[in-house]
């Protein structure tokens, strides 16, 4: 019988030494890429959206989507780039509305309501860090169901910065009273995980593979996983329960 391939969290525990948490750390979560498929998000954008707004405006749909992706560009960064206020006064569409007819798409990455339901079992706090427009939040949990498992959710847009900007994290830290040394998080952004790092966050982690239907991608600066089964096991291994802890250290003395 084959052996099963390694959980890519098997490596990023060897390489680099994880860093010490508490006995049940706090999880910080992304929603897009990081618990749902990216490939909604980049299909919306990129495929469904220039094609109503090509179909509006009489011209063909590689036109523009060249002329959306150029608009995203001049965004990227700001909250505007993920506004769906901003986007329909732009594109002259509604783009919340069309976003709720394409709600069927919107989907877990394997096995990341397993990591949900386990963060629950054992009493883990859950929060939610997101750049995503608080009215997609709502159709991405009214689809999901996602809001039942978290003690918390933050939109950039409650903040008042995106995530790849360290007063994000400095807000976030005040809304949710949460102590960033005792904090994991797992994010497909680098830059993200980047300012969290900066803020003081105990362990930062980067999704690989944020789409099912894209290649895997690291930046080479974090803790690399391809899901968030893997980042169960790095916890595990990291004794994040509170009897494993006293055991281990019983036997290491």
């Amino acid at each position: 019988m084959d052996t099963p391939s390694p959980c890519a969290a098997d490596i990023a525990i060897r390489r680099p030494p994880l860093p010490s948490l508490p006995g049940r750390p706090t999880v910080i979560l992304d929603m897009d890429g990081t618990i749902l498929d990216r490939h909604f998000d980049d299909h919306f954008w990129e495929v469904y959206l220039p094609g109503e707004y090509g179909r509006i405006n009489g011209i063909p749909l590689h036109e523009a989507r060249e002329e959306l992706l150029a608009m995203y560009r001049e965004r990227e960064g700001s909250l505007d780039w993920t506004d769906l206020d901003y986007w329909s006064q732009r594109l002259g569409l509604d783009v919340a509305a069309l976003k709720m007819n394409q709600a069927h798409m919107i989907a877990y990455l394997p096995h990341a309501e397993a990591f949900l339901n386990h963060c629950r079992e054992t009493g883990k706090r859950l929060l939610l860090a997101t750049d995503a427009h608080p009215r997609t939040l709502e159709i991405k949990q009214t689809q999901t169901g996602l809001d039942r498992y978290f003690d918390r959710m933050i939109c950039a847009a409650e903040t008042g910065w995106p995530k790849r900007d360290i007063r994000f994290w400095r807000r976030f830290f005040q809304i949710t009273g949460a102590r960033p040394e005792e904090c994991v998080l797992a994010d497909d952004s680098p830059r993200a995980l980047a300012a969290a790092a900066e803020a003081g966050i105990g362990m930062a982690v980067e999704i690989r593979r944020p789409s099912s239907r894209g290649r895997h991608r690291v930046s080479g600066r974090f803790h690399a996983i391809d899901d968030l089964s893997c980042l169960a096991r790095m916890l595990t291994f990291n004794r994040d329960e509170p009897e494993k802890t006293a055991s281990s250290r019983s036997e290491s003395t």
